[in-house]
């Protein structure tokens, strides 16, 4: 085994999954080529599958505010009025980032979509702390 310290990835909450995503995208930016390389687009598609899967967690904890959880056998009602007021554009940036992502992941056989810059990886991950600032505005208000 290996000590690591800190939670495991499948344990982070999505801003703590972003921290960690900001750190990787200082490292890839240090050895970033301006003609990509083999190393430059692995750990681009790999950074890609995380921010998928941090997406995925800013749905279930921030957007469903933990309303249903993956591997959870009850519905936690009492935050079901969370769930109010989701708006179009809430569900638009979700679905955009997991549209990049999708496009990206090493779950999938490459696609033709180019591979982004890491300042691209950096707008995308300040995106994503946008969107969870906006949902948790827009909670805010529901008493």
């Amino acid at each position: 085994g290996k000590h690591v310290d800190g939670l495991p990835w499948d344990n982070k909450k999505p801003s703590a999954c972003l921290d960690v995503l900001d750190n990787d995208q200082v490292a890839i930016a240090a050895q970033w080529n301006p003609q990509p390389n083999a190393a430059n687009v692995a750990s681009m598609r790999d950074t890609y599958s995380r921010l998928r899967s941090a997406i995925e967690r800013i749905v279930e904890f921030e957007l469903f505010d933990g309303v249903i959880q993956r591997f959870r056998s009850y519905v936690k009602t009492g935050n079901v009025k969370f769930l109010a007021g989701i708006t179009k554009h809430e569900c638009d940036e979700i679905g955009r980032l997991l549209q990049k992502c999708h496009d990206l992941t090493n779950a999938h056989a490459p696609s033709s979509v180019p591979i982004p810059t890491p300042n691209d990886l950096k707008t995308d991950l300040a995106d994503a702390r946008r969107l969870i600032a906006t949902i948790k505005a827009r909670k805010k208000t529901i008493k």
